[in-house]
């Protein structure tokens, strides 16, 4: 919570009238609106989830915001990513989305980080903040933010979405985290993987600015660490209340960090050398009828450039990859890595597989 606030807080015509509609409310009021003002929260990724929750906390009056993000925009994100417009294609995410907050509400100081957030800056980009917003969409960023707000006892709002469903958690310290909910990485592909209704991002986007707002805000004790699960067509609503659990071991302490920064980012792959093919001997094998490529990457990025063969996204890999006896595989993605780690994966569960078929992994 920002530092305490006085009975009877002071704001200026422009503030009073701006926010009236807050002032009225008996839960949140002068009180709960000057705790608004004080607030600084830091909102992890700018897409589909980033953008709505950033635009009704800059709406709110929320002191400081702070949005953390690498991508460029892109043409594929202005279905869900309502800040952005096509004159933005091309621009940071941060920077087009602070030029569009600050002509929203010019008392609110936005500041930007145009990186991801990583092991080395994390701890730095998120000390200051009273409140921290996941917005991104993979398990690495999600099980760093957590582990570093429980080091620093600091609560923050998780969320995802996929197909027609999302979910959202208020995590506080001393009570169930991130990793009591999902011990382990999860394998389930993303939103570019498998698709989002254009509309759900912004519904959890919403569910987690009203998260942020009653967290930091309102009178009353509020609900925490509740698992709250919406579906649309049709619409429904659920909710689960977390406990820890005896298992996790950020909570109870089974872990060292070395072992826990294992998932902050994509596994390193044991695959042997001879299954990593160069692009220079990849001219020689793709002159084969029997060779096809395989792009694991998203359908956006496949259609938008590739390099030939076939698109089966990462996770939809091990249900959809179906060799033919003799064939040659050749994966291959942005920088290698994922493919590596692809192509190890799938020989380890299926060790006949290297005598069905060649299979390998294209260098990045």
């Amino acid at each position: 919570m920002p530092h305490s606030s006085p009975e009877k807080p002071l704001f200026t015509n422009h503030e009073q009238e701006r926010y009236q509609r807050h002032l009225q409310l008996p839960n949140f009021g002068p009180v709960g609106q000057n705790r608004c003002r004080e607030s600084h929260i830091v909102i992890v990724g700018m897409g589909g989830l980033g953008c709505p929750v950033a635009l009704y906390l800059t709406a709110a009056g929320v002191g400081t915001l702070t949005l953390v993000d690498a991508d460029d925009v892109s043409l594929s994100n202005l279905q869900r990513q309502i800040l952005f417009t096509e004159d933005d294609i091309g621009m940071k995410k941060v920077e087009a989305a602070a030029q569009r907050l600050r002509k929203h509400n010019h008392l609110v100081s936005i500041n930007t980080v145009s990186e991801r957030l990583s092991p080395s800056n994390a701890k730095h980009i998120l000390s200051s903040a009273d409140l921290v917003i996941d917005c991104t969409d993979n398990f690495f960023a999600r099980y760093l933010i957590n582990d570093v707000c429980h080091d620093m006892s600091k609560p923050w709002i998780y969320s995802s979405v996929l197909g027609q469903q999302g979910q959202a958690v208020l995590f506080q310290p001393k009570h169930s985290c991130f990793r009591c909910l999902f011990p382990k990485l999860s394998n389930a592909p993303d939103c570019n993987q498998a698709g989002v209704l254009g509309v759900m991002p912004g519904m959890m986007g919403t569910m987690q600015a009203s998260l942020a707002l009653e967290h930091l805000c309102a009178i009353q004790e509020t609900k925490h660490n509740e698992l709250i699960q919406v579906s649309s067509w049709p619409f429904g609503l659920t909710k689960i209340q977390l406990k820890k659990s005896p298992e996790c071991a950020l909570c109870n302490d089974t872990a060292s960090k070395e072992q826990l920064s294992a998932d902050y980012q994509l596994p390193a792959s044991s695959l042997d050398q001879a299954h990593i093919l160069s692009a220079e001997a990849l001219d020689g094998v793709h002159t084969s009828s029997n060779t096809v490529l395989v792009d694991l990457r998203s359908q956006q990025d496949f259609e938008a450039n590739n390099l030939g063969g076939i698109n089966i996204p990462l996770g939809r890999l091990s249900n959809n990859f179906r060799p033919k006896q003799n064939y040659t595989y050749v994966f291959y993605c942005q920088t290698g890595k994922r493919s590596a780690w692809a192509v190890a994966q799938l020989m380890s569960a299926e060790p006949s597989l290297e005598t069905q078929c060649n299979i390998y992994s294209l260098q990045g």
